[in-house]
């Protein structure tokens, strides 16, 4: 019918293992695309980055959390350069908090020391977001953590898209 087209192994298998192969998504994704389309306030959507000065920043920042016995305390790090200049950069471009929340929230414990950085840097652009390791201390296990993460997530995301509205109709 098509010229180069060639039938794949699900066109050859049963059809309820084609069914179940095509229609196979997780609990988490399906009820992120239910709260899309009726939620839509409490997703972010941004354009093209130039995340080529944002991976610096963040690699930085990286080198200095893995120094060796540095300090167990998060004020420390809040001190040290790399942090600042990260912190100031996220602040300046709001659409960068996704790379963070992808390099650092669902990637560490928020309980942690990431937990605290990642707080400072959102309350510092939006002093009404909520506390991340507020959010999670009542978690016991994995898949909890990770439902209070996307629901502090899509708390931030409403503040940024409340901030995005107000600037577009600032002009």
């Amino acid at each position: 019918m098509f010229k180069g087209w060639d039938k794949d192994s699900i066109y050859y298998s049963s059809k309820e293992k084609a069914d179940s192969l095509l229609f196979a998504i997780d609990y988490w994704e399906a009820s992120e695309w239910v709260d899309m389309s009726v939620n839509p306030e409490s997703h972010y959507w941004w354009g093209n980055l130039d995340t080529a000065t944002y991976n610096k920043l963040e690699s930085a920042l990286r080198e200095e959390l893995a120094k060796p016995n540095f300090s167990s305390r998060a004020e420390d790090y809040m001190k040290s350069d790399a942090y600042k200049r990260y912190k100031a950069y996220l602040c300046e471009n709001a659409d960068y908090i996704n790379l963070m929340f992808q390099g650092f929230l669902f990637t560490e414990p928020s309980a942690g020391l990431c937990g605290f950085l990642v707080d400072d840097i959102v309350k510092s652009r939006y002093p009404t977001a909520p506390s991340i390791r507020a959010m999670t201390t009542e978690t016991d296990n994995q898949d909890d953590e990770m439902f209070a993460k996307l629901n502090y997530q899509k708390a931030v995301w409403r503040l940024m898209n409340k901030g995005r509205k107000v600037k577009s109709n600032k002009q």
